[in-house]
């Protein structure tokens, strides 16, 4: 999924070359071109705002240049999983939930306080 949203970038000057997936207090950088995790930063954040609930999940996502200097913007993903692999979702202006094709995604209570525990 991150090599879709990292051919977005290809329109910029800087296409990405690197990404980091934080959740917890971990943070993950994976290289783009070679398709491989490479490195795991333990307890970058001081406190875990990206979280992992059951099968939710609300991840960070930072795209990085050649130099791994940051292309904005930092986005915060919502991912569910569901038929044995992870889905995101977007979230609207009004906290309401919805695939990519824009149908509306029925959470259960846990996932709602899951990815409500920052407001």
């Amino acid at each position: 999924m991150i090599d879709r949203i990292a051919l977005g970038g290809l329109l910029e000057r800087r296409p990405p070359s690197y990404a980091a997936v934080a959740t917890g207090n971990d943070e993950y950088v994976y290289n783009l071109r070679d398709k491989v995790y490479m490195r795991c930063i333990k307890d970058r954040y001081e406190k875990p705002t990206w979280r992992t609930c059951g099968d939710v999940a609300e991840v960070r996502v930072e795209l990085m240049d050649d130099a791994m200097n940051t292309l904005p913007p930092v986005m915060a993903w919502y991912m569910i999983y569901r038929d044995e692999r992870w889905e995101k979702m977007v979230r609207d202006d009004e906290g309401r939930f919805a695939w990519k094709n824009m149908s509306p995604v029925m959470l259960p209570p846990y996932a709602r306080r899951c990815f409500d525990h920052a407001q």
